[in-house]
């Protein structure tokens, strides 16, 4: 499932797997460039084999004869729990990022016959992407892009925007991370901000995906709703997907506006108001609502345009806020090339770096300036006007200093009462936690999606993307840091649910171990439940995980529990009938 840069998720990874062998399968130690690790060397995935498939016919094979499977996306992620196959020589980890359909039109740099794409994060001297015209098969009639598992977000983002003759496509929304492969990304559900399209979860339309037996399926929601609300994010564990099919859009133009030094007392008071007026809304007209309804709610930039989507930052150390809003116009994109940033590459290697200890104030206004150049006011067509990283902030951000990074999903219906808690905690405690801090929060909303496992499937939530850089650099050892993690798995945030992909899950390193399903997604837990018991009844593709397990109990005696499989049918957990159990881990 996870690792770092492609097939099922967006967690470990294989920063370059050079490997000198044509074999499919390859014994792996936990030492960089053949590892199963994520993007920094961390997170590292013992006693398991690494399959590098170079056809749907080889990830067949490989699914079949291992008794243990994850797919691994790659280029972004920070846990094992979701990542690791098992813990036995018997087990495999499947990356996609090695497929010959990546590779057509690519010089062969390696002799093996095959075209060989590489990576520009790595290599600013790259020419030749993942995407070309049998991975990313465009489809303008019907607005979308099936796409190889193993294509990088950038790569698809970019070949879409120069696609035909009329402005390009886009996808509708995208994370602010894009080095990271597509079914990585789509898998734990990667996201923007957008309460009109979705995570990247939402924007697909049809997923294929190697079964446990072998086989290929195809999923969509006219072929089968119940599954296809399982695959979207499917976290690894319902097999490997190959091929996804995604909406796009015609690229339009975009206002970007910015607030910029808002008091954080200021921003409470706004995170106040949007959660009265989301709760106000909800109540009076149902829990559903569309994109207009949150243009409503946003209100209008200072050219007076309508705001339809935006992102926040909170610099902890600085005690502000920063406001990023998007307006769509009604013309049709403007020629505007955004001035790139130097592209030299980092000469670090991610490790201790002593100094990130102290000085929290001038860590967080070094950040700052560092994303100005992505916030710059100015109309631009859509590619460039929603926030990602550009290539050489992303070498940067790899190679200066290891980090984890967090997101917590906080329901709209409490965002301003947990916004307040966790500034309570940063300011106002005896042990300054803001302390703990480097960079800013990044924040983002996602409306109510139909994934199971999707973060917002129940309301719309707000993303709060964090990162620790502090204890790579003070001896495994950030307790500052961890305390707001805390706040945020408290009642007064939801408790927020935590991003599939990045950390939060590890026993190892203390960090959040007490998940139980029936009670995180109680209206949906034992649906996804349901949908293993169907895909993948011997666990194949559990991993290491001890999380993904389901219990039920029968309505009409409640002291009776029963075969889970027997509360499941054609349309998932059979809710009139069976109660969703919990199943609380040991450690808890």
């Amino acid at each position: 499932m996870m690792m770092t840069r492609d097939v099922s998720l967006v967690m470990m990874s294989l920063v370059g797997l050079v490997v000198a062998s044509n074999s499919i399968v390859l014994e792996v130690s936990a030492i960089l460039p053949a590892s199963v690790t994520n993007f920094q060397g961390h997170f590292t995935c013992p006693n398991v084999m690494l399959g590098k498939p170079k056809t749907e016919e080889q990830v067949s094979l490989i699914v079949k004869e291992h008794p243990l499977v994850k797919a691994s996306g790659v280029g972004h992620s920070w846990n094992t729990e979701f990542t690791c196959s098992g813990n036995a020589s018997n087990a495999v980890n499947i990356v996609t990022t090695e497929m010959q359909v990546l590779g057509i039109g690519c010089p062969d740099t390696n002799g093996d016959g095959i075209g060989d794409p590489c990576d520009t994060t790595l290599n600013p001297a790259c020419e030749c992407s993942t995407c070309n015209n049998e991975s990313c098969q465009v489809d303008e009639a019907n607005h979308v892009v099936k796409v190889a598992a193993g294509v990088r977000v950038r790569d698809l983002l970019d070949y879409l925007a120069t696609y035909g003759e009329s402005g390009g496509y886009t996808l509708p929304a995208f994370p602010w991370f894009i080095d990271q492969t597509v079914a990585g990304a789509v898998s734990t559900a990667t996201h923007g901000t957008t309460m009109r399209h979705g995570s990247m979860s939402q924007q697909v339309t049809e997923f294929e995906v190697v079964l446990a037996d072998g086989s290929t399926k195809t999923f969509s929601d006219e072929n089968n709703e119940h599954l296809m609300s399982a695959m979207r994010v499917n976290v690894g564990r319902l097999g490997v997907n190959t091929w996804l099919t995604m909406k796009i859009e015609p690229q339009r133009s975009v206002r970007r506006s910015t607030r910029r030094n808002q008091p954080i007392q200021d921003f409470v008071g706004e995170m106040k108001t949007l959660q009265e007026k989301y709760i106000a809304n909800r109540d009076m007209e149902g829990a559903d609502h569309d994109g207009d309804f949150f243009t409503e709610m946003f209100g209008k930039d200072d050219a007076g345009l309508p705001i339809h989507e935006k992102a926040m930052y909170w610099f902890v150390p600085t005690q502000e806020a920063w406001h990023i809003q998007f307006s769509l116009l009604e013309v049709e994109p403007m020629s505007v090339t955004e001035n790139q940033q130097s592209d030299g590459r980092g000469a670090l290697t991610p490790g201790e770096r002593r100094f990130m200890r102290s000085n929290a104030r001038l860590w967080s206004e070094f950040y700052a300036g560092s994303v100005t150049y992505n916030v710059m006011p100015g109309t631009f067509a859509s590619r460039r006007a929603y926030m990602s990283m550009t290539e050489g902030q992303s070498r940067r951000h790899r190679f200066f200093s290891a980090y984890d990074q967090w997101e917590m999903f906080v329901p709209l219906s409490k965002v301003g009462d947990c916004v307040a808690a966790v500034a309570d905690r940063l300011y106002n405690s005896d042990d300054e936690a803001w302390r703990g801090f480097r960079t800013q929060f990044l924040m983002r909303l996602t409306n109510k999606e139909s994934g199971y496992l999707s973060y917002s499937s129940d309301e719309p939530v707000m993303g709060f993307n964090m990162e620790d850089y502090v204890q790579y650099n003070n001896d495994g050892k950030n307790d500052a840091f961890q305390a707001v993690m805390d706040v945020f798995r408290s009642p007064v945030c939801g408790p927020a649910r935590v991003h599939w992909g990045k950390a939060g899950w590890d026993q190892s390193r203390g960090q959040e171990v007490c998940f139980d399903g029936a009670a995180e997604f109680p209206n949906t837990w034992c649906d996804f439940g349901c949908a293993v018991s169907e895909l993948d009844p011997n666990g194949k593709f559990a991993g290491i995980s001890t999380k993904w397990q389901w219990a039920a109990s029968s309505k009409s005696s409640s002291d009776v529990v029963v075969e889970f499989a027997q509360c499941c049918g054609p349309d998932g957990f059979k809710k009139d009938m069976c109660t969703c159990e919990s199943v609380l881990p040991a450690e808890c």
